[in-house]
């Protein structure tokens, strides 16, 4: 199938974040079939920083139209960009529950494959 490679189109900051990815993850778990998650996960990370970093200089209020303190703008921004992370996460395997539902669907292939090659293959009778 192939490794996975980056769209030209990333960032440098989106790139370096599909690079960390890629390299925290077991070689042969990826695939080019990853490329979209990984891309996703990769744009999403970089927005997540960015949106913090801009947060953390602005703050968490912020001045409205009519000159009164609002609640930023940004932090919905940040908030979507945590859900994709969570969401790409998952499916990479990218925190320690999905780690454990890959293990175990993995174990469990690997079990009904064992089970299935230890049957003794009957020959069928045609009466």
């Amino acid at each position: 199938m192939g490794k996975p490679e980056p769209p030209p189109h990333l960032t440098a900051e989106q790139l370096a974040r599909w690079h960390d990815i890629v390299e925290s993850l077991p070689g042969e778990l990826l695939s080019r079939a990853d490329n979209q998650v990984l891309e996703r996960m990769s744009i999403a990370w970089a927005a997540f920083r960015e949106t913090s970093v801009a947060i953390n200089e602005s703050g968490l209020l912020t001045l409205g139209q009519n000159g009164e303190q609002v609640r930023n703008p940004l932090l919905s921004v940040r908030r979507q960009a945590t859900q994709e992370m969570h969401q790409c996460g998952l499916s990479l395997g990218l925190s320690p529950y999905a780690r454990t539902r890959l293990a175990t669907q993995q174990t469990e292939e690997d079990d009904l494959l064992s089970a299935l090659m230890a049957r003794p293959i009957r020959p069928s009778h045609n009466n």
